[in-house]
């Protein structure tokens, strides 16, 4: 197979870690491992976590958080050209750095990252560039609109929202491609900006990253983390893990988990993680006098596999909201990978590749009583799910993993 040559472009430093990270270091690793030339221009430093073949270019160029809002609402709202005037140590700057990329394409990951794609080409200094679309501005500012009290914070942030949503038009419409993580988010788009129908686009689903392996440890194996946490040995889990936001349906659990616990036996919900919404919950659970759920607080990372180990069945409650219609979250995917039986929300995104369940179970999003019926069926029928979903993590690394899919961007 022929071999290609990929230039990336990120402004990200990579000193935290989540889900915009994942997935740019599963790609480019994933090329590189498929023996493609692989450029990345960037702000990282730590290159530990990158494969030895890819080639850094450093950009050393930082923006605080007020001229990343300044650039981006002048490129929303003006011509290049003024963004120009404003920002000339910049544009001196990239012109020092991609001399030899006048004839290139480049690929931009995150929202800053497309922004700074569309104002190269502007400049000349790139020929192109495709965008990866992972995330929807315009949404976070409805929801911050949604569940904020304050006239002049809504005003504010209606005016951030359109802004996002001129930027947007400009990015994704100068583009040569878009890459989208779901069909559904595309649809959105198109939606916003029908002159996208016609546009060169791809699919790339948030996917397995590569030497991602499936979770093997068995229950014992978790033992001693179940006694640091107070978690009894004989109990039959459900498991949580993530953060407690309003979107992310923590409420939703523990209430389902309230209709159920008297029918099911040795039953305990384990909640790993933290939140702004976690003292919410917790004062739900404290009102309401509902025992056997243990908050763990945040862990690290390197203790999930031993979670879900201890679990039966693992819970991926996200509610009902824009966002999850769109986009296929990651710890969808690091659940599908423990071999456990998995529970989610039947969001659009994730039933295009969850046709008639053959991954997971489904609920209907935000509806603690079908929640509630879901979790009794699992454990009715325990065995029988075992066995139907024995093979859903290789699966997940034959159909659905970035070494798999990676190339056709």
């Amino acid at each position: 197979m022929t071999k290609k040559e990929y230039i990336f472009l990120s402004m990200n430093d990579f000193t935290k870690e989540g889900g915009g990270t994942i997935r740019i270091l599963s790609i480019l690793n994933s090329l590189a491992m498929k023996d493609h030339s692989v450029k990345f221009i960037s702000n990282a430093q730590d290159l530990s976590k990158f494969h030895p073949d890819i080639q850094h270019v450093s950009i050393n160029y930082k923006f605080t958080p007020q001229e990343k809002r300044k650039f981006q609402f002048l490129l929303s709202k003006f011509n290049y050209k003024v963004v120009n005037t404003f920002f000339s140590k910049l544009k001196k700057h990239f012109q020092q750095l991609l001399p030899d990329l006048t004839n290139k394409t480049i690929y931009t990951f995150e929202y800053l990252d497309n922004s700074m794609g569309y104002w190269l080409k502007q400049n000349k200094l790139i020929h192109s560039y495709i965008n990866d679309i992972h995330g929807v501005s315009t949404l976070e500012f409805d929801f911050q609109i949604k569940n904020n009290s304050s006239p002049l914070k809504k005003l504010v942030l209606r005016l951030k929202k359109n802004a996002a949503y001129s930027l947007d038009k400009k990015v994704l419409t100068n583009s040569s491609k878009n890459i989208f993580v779901t069909e559904s988010m595309r649809s959105y788009f198109i939606q916003l900006y029908p002159q996208l129908e016609d546009r060169n686009y791809v699919i790339l689903n948030n996917l397995v990253p590569p030497n991602a392996k499936p979770n093997t440890l068995r229950k014992d194996d978790a033992t001693p983390v179940m006694n640091e946490y107070g978690i009894p040995k004989d109990s039959r889990i459900i498991l949580f893990t993530g953060a407690f936001k309003l979107t992310g349906g923590v409420m939703v659990l523990i209430k389902a988990f309230e209709l159920v616990k008297e029918d099911l036996e040795n039953i305990t919900l384990v909640l790993v993680g933290d939140g702004y919404e976690r003292p919410n919950c917790e004062k739900y659970v404290q009102e309401n006098n509902i025992d056997n759920i243990i908050f763990t607080g945040r862990t690290p990372y390197k203790l999930l596999p031993y979670f879900q180990a201890m679990a039966d069945v693992i819970v991926c409650p996200d509610t009902k909201n824009e966002f999850s219609k769109l986009v296929i979250h990651i710890k969808y995917i690091d659940a599908l990978l423990s071999n456990r039986i998995v529970i989610n929300g039947s969001h659009p995104s994730v039933m295009e590749i969850n046709e008639k369940q053959r991954l997971s179970l489904t609920f209907e999003p935000s509806n603690e009583h079908d929640l509630a019926k879901t979790i009794e069926f699992a454990f009715a029928n325990y065995y029988e799910l075992k066995d139907k979903y024995k093979f859903v993590s290789q699966i997940m690394l034959k159909e659905y993993a970035y070494l798999e899919q990676v190339e056709k961007i």
